[in-house]
Formats: structure tokens, sequence, C-alpha cells
């Protein structure tokens, strides 16, 4: 799975580089000088899952390190606890395992618990909830403990669903009945891609059928090279390569169908710019199609 600051600013920069979408001129860093945080909860110490819900920018869930699920449907005024049943494997004393959020609409949802390979190989165990995360159902864990599948998380419709970076195959296993068994899905590599040596973003569904998924691949040298966009038009079960993205080009923000954001360190012939954020359209091949942000 790749997860890194680039990935994470992507994500950060995403809605101050709408106003860019709609027009205005590349930026620079000053930009970032008006901006400030605040803190609106939940209350505790550290968090390890943060997830909003489709169709509703009020409603987000916050997985706390120190156990329990945050829930707030008023954009952050108000929050309320809630606890997941008892994880099959991924139960390290009070602290609570790798958790990662993946939520359909504000009602339907999944909590999966990544375990720790040095505690149990592959040990993992997944939660479903049907009415916006006040009750969970009971674990359904992804293997015995010792076969079982971790990686990254991702659901087209409460039924299908895939697991990415899965330590499993060719590295994708797709199911069709809401987590309860997994098989292999068909994920083809371009020549000579080493086992091991890319990296998957999370999958995005557009419905119960299509999605996106940015890889990053390593080249020769072991250092991120190309990114490629791959597609699913069967909930997962099958991926094809639908663009590769320029040079550098690695972390990625899916925002539709045909349209996605990457981040860039280090671009121009001479390396002179030091990072840009870029939007890219489907069909227009091995260039972006406009430059949000550019900072120097």
């Amino acid at each position: 799975m790749l997860v890194s600051r680039t990935a994470t600013l992507v994500l950060g920069l995403t809605a101050a580089a709408a106003g860019a979408v709609q027009g205005q001129d590349t930026t620079t860093a000053a930009l970032f000088g008006t901006l400030a945080y605040r803190y609106i909860g939940p209350p505790g110490n550290r968090a390890i899952a943060v997830v909003g819900v489709p169709g509703n920018p009020l409603v987000a869930f916050v997985g706390a390190a120190a156990g329990g699920i945050w829930r707030t449907t008023d954009g952050g005024q108000r929050w309320a606890k809630t606890q997941l049943p008892k994880a099959r494997f991924a139960v390290f004393g009070e602290a609570m395992a790798a958790l990662q959020f993946d939520f359909l609409d504000a009602t339907h949802g999944f909590a999966f618990q990544s375990g720790d390979v040095a505690k149990g190989a592959n040990d993992s165990d997944l939660f479903s909830t049907s009415d916006g995360g006040s009750t969970w159902s009971a674990d359904r864990p992804t293997g015995t403990g010792s076969e079982g599948i971790e990686g990254t998380v991702a659901f087209a419709d409460p039924g299908d669903g895939v697991i990415v970076d899965a330590l499993h195959g060719s590295g994708i296993v797709v199911t069709h009945d809401g987590g309860r068994t997994w098989s292999d899905a068909t994920f083809p590599l371009p020549s000579g891609t080493r086992l091991g040596h890319y990296y998957f973003h999370q999958p995005v569904f557009f419905d119960a059928q299509t999605g996106l998924m940015a890889v990053a691949f390593e080249n020769a040298s072991g250092v991120l090279g190309v990114t490629r966009i791959y597609r699913t038009t069967d909930a997962g079960a099958s991926w094809t390569i639908a663009a590769t993205l320029p040079v550098d080009y690695s972390a990625v923000s899916i925002l539709s169908p045909i349209r996605w954001i990457a981040f860039s360190l280090g671009a121009g012939e001479n390396r002179e710019i030091d990072w840009v954020l870029a939007l890219f359209v489907a069909g227009i091949c091995c260039k972006p199609q406009q430059v949000l942000l550019a900072v120097r």
C-alpha cells in the first residue's frame, strides 16, 4: 500500500486546487499563508483513521488509537462513540490495530483492521454497518490468521469489493459476498514488472461495477517511476490499464471516471519546480491537461 506524505498532500490540496480548475492562474506557496487549522474533535489523543461519506459533508468517522470509533453528523460540533465487536485477530491489548474505513453512503460502510505480520501473518478483520455506524456486524476475518489477507479495502456495493496490496497472487483479491470469501482478481502486470515492486492506491468505485485505481511502479533502480491508472467494469474481478501518467507523477487522487489529480516532486526539464499538482483527463495521453498548483 502506498502511504506517503505526498499522497496525503494530494488529498488535502484538492479543495484548494478546485479554484484553479475553474480557470484561475497557477499559484505559489503564498496561497497557503492564509490557511489556518482549528481543532474540532473528537476527544482523545490520536486518530488512526478518518473518513467522510459520499454526498454528506457533515458526516465523518474517526478511529481512535486508544480504541473506539467516533461519529459526527453535524460537521464535528458533536461526536458520539461506538465500538466494533471483538476482533478475532487484531486484538493488541487496549490499543486498536491499524484501521481503515470505506463508506458507500451515509448508512452503508466497512471497517477493516489489518493485523501486524510480526504478531500473525496476514491476519485481518472486517466489519460492516448498514445503519451509519451505530452498530457493526460480527467479525468476518479474511482467513485463519496465518493465511488471511492484509492490505487496503474498497467496496463497490455491500457485496462486491476488493483488497489491494494483498500479499496474495498479483496483489488484488475480490469478494462478491460481503467479505465472507475472497479469490484472486485478474490484474495484468506490464512486462518485466517485479512482484512486490509496485504500490497500490485505494481503488475508487463510481457505481456497483465501475472503478479506477492508481498503481505506482518502481524502475530498475528501485525508485518510483511510472504510475498507471487501471479500470474495472466488473466490480473488481478484473482490471485493465486505462492510462499511463508521465514519469515522476506518483500520488494520485481520482476525481471522476475521466479526471484525476496527480502530484509530482521536481518537475520541469531542469527540476526547477519543487512540486506540481496537475489535472489529467482520460483520453489525453501522457501530459497534464492543466497545472493547478506549482511551487518553485
